[in-house]
């Protein structure tokens, strides 16, 4: 990252103490693997490009032609009269199908699965208020259905929690007993701010996003903690 972001860049030689230089780098990597290291969501570095095909034959001796006659200064002299726009030193990168499949191939199960929940692959309306509990249970079974790796529920909700909001334990009752539990509220205009809502409230969003995951599939009624409950 330093190599692409920094403004200096430290230079070595045998014999000589290392100095610094200033950073006009731009870089190219090539690689024929299709995850050459991971990248996030967010970075802000890495454009990624995939090819479909090699060149013809007969581009490839026309590209050779040009090389032998002056074609690298001819496309850098090209390349510095081309208008940028509102291009910066700060815009991001542009989207390719190549960067999205390089993203989903370097998140770890935890943010593939809320990455999912997020965007409603997990079932419709399921981005909402719900119980670390259920979450972690809906986790569990996801793990279990596309051969991820599971993890404690405590590693969970500290995952999750650095991009969903979540309470304390807090107060809820489903109708008849009153009852206990952490709530994660996404960032969402519908989602209440937790110190505003009262247990009744929050029963009927357990209800109501249970009613939801059963309706997407699945198997709520076997998650052990609604039936140790339930006994």
């Amino acid at each position: 990252k330093h190599l692409v972001t920094g403004k200096t860049v430290r230079m070595e030689s045998k014999f000589i103490n290392g100095w610094e230089e200033s950073n006009h780098m731009n870089a190219v990597f090539l690689s024929n693997e299709i995850m050459p290291w991971p990248i996030s969501d967010s970075d802000r570095r890495m454009l990624v490009v995939w090819p479909l095909e090699t060149l013809p034959v007969e581009r490839q001796k026309s590209i050779g032609q040009e090389l032998e006659q002056g074609g690298v200064a001819a496309l850098y002299g090209w390349l510095l009269s081309v208008d940028l726009g509102d291009f910066n030193q700060r815009t991001r990168p542009p989207s390719t199908d190549a960067r999205e499949r390089l993203v989903a191939l370097s998140r770890a199960g935890w943010q593939t699965f809320l990455h999912l929940w997020k965007y409603s692959e997990l079932g419709q309306g399921l981005w909402g208020p719900c119980l670390s509990t259920d979450l972690y249970s809906l986790f569990l079974e996801w793990c279990q259905r596309n051969k991820e790796h599971v993890m404690s529920q405590t590693k969970f909700s500290l995952f999750i929690n650095s991009e969903v909001e979540k309470t304390r334990s807090i107060p809820w009752t489903d109708g008849s007993n009153r009852k206990f539990g952490a709530f994660f509220f996404p960032v969402d205009q519908d989602a209440s701010p937790p110190p505003s809502l009262k247990s009744a409230v929050l029963g009927a969003m357990v209800v109501a996003w249970r009613a939801k995951a059963k309706l997407a599939g699945w198997n709520v009624d076997n998650w052990d903690h609604i039936k140790a409950a339930a006994a």
